[in-house]
């Protein structure tokens, strides 16, 4: 079981991998606005849990467990700011937010994403991550440039003019082929493994291909 501040620092973590930042306790305490040694004592402790991978002064790693938690948070806040500005017209809506997702269960989050039309970015214009129900076609079709760091998907179409769908074609990607992000710059190129070949996809030409997420 997690604490509320718990969550609040992989919910941060999440953000950083997002924007394609280094996990680092100096950059998590700047976004958490926590002083670098508050941020130390919490990495040892959702280490111990198993919630990541910490050694002081080394890089800092979400295990499949914690980016798992962190990703699930992160979808729930977005919903809930969904619902607050789209439902009920609120404006400020990113610290009600904030307190919901900590009490809100998978299965309320799940039931709102429905009732929402299933969104697929907040308010903010940020992605919503999808559930990872293999059953729910929606939250499993996205955009290459929606995709997180490490996620696997399928190629389903391309929403681009004829020279561009050529060239991605002679890259490798076409309908049906298997793909994984191995990195992303925020407002920069997409990084993906295709056929054994990493390959930089630049941001505006992401968000024309369609992919289907997959999960093992």
């Amino acid at each position: 079981m997690l604490s509320k501040n718990e969550e609040e620092y992989l919910e941060a973590m999440y953000g950083l991998i997002e924007e394609g930042e280094r996990l680092s306790t100096k950059n998590i305490s700047e976004r958490l606005g926590i002083s670098m040694a508050s941020t130390s004592e919490m990495m040892k402790k959702l280490s111990k849990k198993g919630y990541l991978d910490y050694e002081r002064y080394k890089k800092i790693e979400l295990t499949d467990k914690g980016f798992k938690t962190a990703k699930e948070l992160k979808r729930k806040h977005r919903l809930l700011e969904t619902f607050l500005s789209t439902i009920l017209n609120r404006k400020e809506v990113h610290t009600e937010a904030c307190e919901m997702e900590h009490a809100i269960s998978r299965e309320s989050t799940d039931a709102l994403c429905k009732y929402l039309g299933r969104p697929i970015e907040c308010p903010d214009g940020k992605a919503i991550p999808g559930c990872e129900d293999k059953d729910c076609t929606e939250c499993l079709t996205s955009t290459l440039d929606r995709l997180e760091i490490g996620q696997k998907a399928r190629i389903i179409d391309f929403f681009c003019g004829k020279k561009a769908k050529m060239r991605l074609n002679e890259l490798g990607l076409v309908p049906d082929s298997r793909i994984e992000v191995t990195n992303k710059i925020s407002n920069g190129p997409v990084k993906i493994k295709v056929k054994g070949s990493e390959i930089a996809i630049g941001k505006g030409l992401a968000k024309k291909i369609l992919v289907m997420r997959e999960y093992e």
